[in-house]
């Protein structure tokens, strides 16, 4: 059996190109027929946006909550 836990977004930071590079998977907890669970990524989605292009949409903050509301994240 799979079930969705969640969807996870990961940032990785390039400062010499002034890009982040943002990967969105759905995390799910797969239970097998013994009982033993294991957890898998699916890869959603996965995109970049130039530092330019953040400052423009508002910021850091308008963008996470842009990526978060599109993918049903939870910012903490």
């Amino acid at each position: 059996m799979k079930k969705l836990i969640r969807n996870v977004l990961d940032v990785d930071v390039d400062g010499w190109k002034g890009v982040n590079h943002y990967t969105v998977k759905a995390m799910y907890d797969v239970i097998a027929e013994d009982g033993f669970a294991t957890i898998e990524h699916e890869l959603v989605a996965r995109f970049d946006y130039k530092w330019s292009e953040i400052d423009e949409m508002g910021g850091t903050a308008v963008v996470n909550k842009m990526i978060a509301k599109k993918y049903n994240l939870e910012i903490i």
